[in-house]
């Protein structure tokens, strides 16, 4: 994995952006204008599900955690402070902190404990659309979109063909 902000010369980032291959541009903090870090910005709880048992299952969970995953409203809370973005996912079994910089890999432990190297990227053509994918060692890649409005957020997680679509409400 390379660190964030790492020299594009490296053996460690060149193998990086060899692993993720992506027609979203990379690294785009400016590109976000205030209007939209305004809409992404805020604190969502969860008001609908789709789907989330079949996908957690692909991913490996157990039964009983699917089941006490399932039990619970989280809440998300999305800031910024310059470049880095930091995501707070938080429920009555857990909470679980990302932050990252917009097309840099970062280290992240999902909320199942399986670590993986995560990148989250801006659709070019719709800033307020952000693409994350979760590479683990396991080749269970996840992809999560995650699509921003001025009341809701709409999450779309997909992993070997199964998907599970979660809306939250902006609280």
């Amino acid at each position: 994995m390379s660190g964030v902000g790492g020299d594009p010369a490296s053996p460690n980032t060149q193998a990086s952006n060899k692993r993720f291959s992506s027609n979203h541009f990379g690294n785009i903090p400016n590109a976000i204008s205030k209007k939209m870090q305004d809409v992404i910005i805020g604190k969502y709880r969860l008001s609908k599900t789709e789907n989330f048992d079949a996908f957690l299952a692909e991913i490996g969970l157990g039964y009983i955690k699917r089941k006490l995953a399932q039990s619970t409203s989280p809440e998300i809370t999305i800031s910024r402070d310059g470049d880095r973005w930091t995501m707070v996912t938080s429920s009555a079994l857990s909470t679980s902190q990302v932050s990252f910089v917009l097309g840099e890999d970062f280290a992240e432990d999902r909320q199942d404990g399986v670590s993986v190297t995560s990148r989250v990227t801006a659709d070019e053509n719709r800033s307020n659309t952000w693409t994350q994918t979760q590479k683990p060692g396991d080749g269970k890649d996840v992809t999560i979109v995650r699509e921003f409005g001025d009341k809701e957020l709409k999450v779309t997680s997909t992993v070997n063909g199964v998907t599970a679509h979660r809306v939250y409400v902006r609280v």
